[in-house]
């Protein structure tokens, strides 16, 4: 995929980031669903879960993404990628203890909005390297802050 331009990707070939410094566990091994989990305790999923599902998908900012084993990996965007993965698969709940121990609720989305969910605009990059200002501004100084946690794992 071109790098550096912004392209329409089916959310089926997104993967959310496992070394999103928003995640307190370093864990390469860690399957979308634990990282899903670990979003909806930390990152507050319900409201955008409601808004997307109410709305449908706003694809108003592009997520920001690198290629890797033949998927996008996200690094910017993961909650989006996560409530988007969830409402479209609201069984991933019933399927996983998890977010069953969680208590995540999916709430219904409007069957005209359904197809907002199936493909995102995401700005495409070729090294994690690539999209550090940008992530950085967003979230250490700019519109979207991360707790002092996430803003010094990405520091460091």
């Amino acid at each position: 995929m071109e790098s550096n331009a912004v392209k329409k990707v089916p959310v089926a070939e997104l993967r959310l980031d496992r070394k999103n410094p928003r995640l307190i566990e370093r864990d390469e091994d860690a399957s979308d669903v634990t990282i899903i989990a670990r979003l909806y305790s930390r990152a507050d999923l319900d409201e955008l879960l409601q808004s997307i599902s109410a709305n449908g998908y706003l694809d108003i900012e592009p997520l920001v993404a690198m290629p890797e084993d033949g998927k996008m990996i996200v690094l910017e965007g993961n909650r989006r990628l996560a409530a988007l993965l969830l409402l479209r698969d609201p069984d991933l709940v019933a399927k996983n203890h998890l977010l069953e121990e969680l208590g995540v609720r999916i709430p219904k989305v409007d069957e005209a909005k359904i197809p907002t969910l199936d493909e995102v605009s995401v700005y495409c990059v070729n090294r994690r390297e690539d999209a550090r200002s940008f992530i950085g501004f967003k979230h250490i100084n700019g519109p979207a802050k991360w707790d002092a946690y996430a803003k010094a794992r990405f520091a460091a």
